[in-house]
């Protein structure tokens, strides 16, 4: 082993679950970049493999144990180090994963790095220095345009089918000026879009405070936040990633005045039920998100609302389905993400009786996965021929580009030119059946222009 190790050790960082495990693992490159690790994509042939890890359902539980026997089988020699929200949540079975050389929880992951140097130290490995001036990497260095910025960790709700506040604990904001900091060095890095996000986003900034004009202090908000990064900042696109319904008053949305706030809305409803509503403790009516979508498209034209919804929750009738299917016909949802409810041990939910039976539950997983399809088509098809700036994010194929625009389209277009990380404005001119990707085709010999941000 200690031959086989140079003086820049390896690592590679396999991710499963949310966008908040996403910006974990992205943090964690960058500090081990600054510590003169190179940070790779393969596996195979990393010194270091971490496993950032899953635990919102049994089935995550599981494939986060495979990823770290997959691991340690392919590639034997590595220090292998499973971390994040699963040994959070069962720390004891966790420690019992074969392969795992190292088994850390959400709350060690600041001493990852000094734990891992420790490790190769001890088989004989002479480590580089840290870096103080890292070379800024070119956007998609880690396999993505769109950079994450979590700017708070935590929930403090505790909604009856969700083990997350167990693995992530109480709520702490991320301070305003680090997450400038923050999107200033995204824009030096070339950067065109940031995603911010968090354990509940909605509620950032609720152990902060501001000071206000007339003098005294008020608790910060999400809204302060996002106008702090568009006032300070020169990000071409600030996305957020999901904000609970309760969390997101009617006045947020005089912030997308502003064309740098994609109008992308993820707001998850879990159901369109009243009573499922509350045995789920979610805090908010069937009644007052659709108000809230009403108001969105009222004020932001073309928005994408999205949505998750959980179907056969303990107690959920067929007149409970029923109700989820007319809300997903009312709000007609750009795109909906549909999960069968999980028995998750550690929750109320896990204690309820009333549990609906797999069969059902799965025909009722069927229709709704129609009903959501169908609109989001129609979706998809409203788009058509209009004219919206696509962030380009990679060659799918010889000279066929794949990128995103504000609303979440996928977009795909034929193009000699290297496109990656350029943002141009396109006309929407066809739909596919694939994903519901909407296609824009450049007409033969027509530059492209890059779009520049006002």
């Amino acid at each position: 082993m200690v031959d086989q190790l140079t003086e820049h050790p390896s690592v590679a960082i396999e991710t499963l679950g949310c966008r908040l495990n996403q910006a974990d693992s992205e943090e964690l490159a960058r500090r081990f970049l600054h510590e003169g690790y190179r940070v790779i994509n393969d596996l195979e042939r990393a010194d270091v493999v971490i496993v950032n890890s899953c635990t919102v359902t049994h089935i995550a539980d599981r494939q986060s144990r495979q990823a770290v026997r997959c691991a340690a089988r392919t590639n034997p020699n590595a220090v292998v180090v499973l971390t994040g929200c699963y040994p959070s949540v069962a720390p004891v079975e966790a420690a019992r994963v074969v392969g795992a050389t190292l088994v850390l929880s959400n709350r060690e992951k600041s001493g990852l790095i000094h734990r891992v140097s420790e490790l190769l130290r001890g088989r004989g490995q002479v480590l580089a220095p840290a870096i103080d001036d890292l070379p800024a990497p070119l956007p998609g260095w880690l396999g993505r345009t769109r950079v994450q910025l979590k700017v708070e960790e935590g929930c403090n709700n505790r909604c009856s089918f969700c083990i997350v506040p167990s693995a992530r604990g109480r709520q702490v904001s991320r301070p305003i000026g680090e997450c400038i900091r923050m999107v200033h060095q995204f824009v030096a890095e070339g950067y065109k879009e940031v995603v911010l996000t968090g354990t509940h986003l909605g509620g950032y900034g609720r152990d902060l405070t501001l000071q206000r004009p007339e003098g005294g202090n008020r608790p910060a908000s999400l809204a302060d936040l996002i106008g702090a990064i568009l006032e300070q900042t020169g990000i071409a696109r600030l996305r957020l990633s999901s904000v609970e319904p309760q969390d997101f008053p009617v006045s947020h949305l005089d912030l997308w005045q502003d064309r740098r706030l994609c109008r992308h809305f993820h707001l998850p409803a879990q159901s369109g039920s009243n009573p499922v509503l509350r045995r789920m403790r979610r805090g908010y009516t069937r009644e007052r998100y659709q108000a809230l979508t009403e108001a969105i498209r009222a004020f932001v034209p073309g928005a994408a609302i999205t949505t998750d919804l959980i179907v056969g929750f303990p107690g959920e009738t067929d007149g409970d389905f029923a109700a989820t299917c007319q809300f997903v016909d009312e709000v007609s949802f750009a795109k909906v993400h549909l999960f069968p409810y999980s028995v998750r041990e550690g929750t109320e939910a896990a204690t309820l009786t009333d549990q609906v039976a797999p069969r059902e539950a799965r025909r009722r997983l069927v229709r709704l996965a129609q009903l959501a399809d169908y609109h989001a088509r129609r979706f998809h098809d409203a788009q058509r021929g209009a004219t919206m700036d696509v962030l380009w994010e990679e060659e799918v194929q010889p000279g066929v580009w794949q990128g995103l625009t504000d609303n979440y389209l996928r977009v795909q277009m034929c193009h000699h030119l290297p496109l990656h990380n350029q943002m141009t404005a396109v006309t929407l001119t066809d739909t596919t059946d694939f994903g519901f990707a909407v296609r824009a085709v450049a007409e033969a010999g027509e530059p492209l222009a890059p779009r520049v941000s006002e």
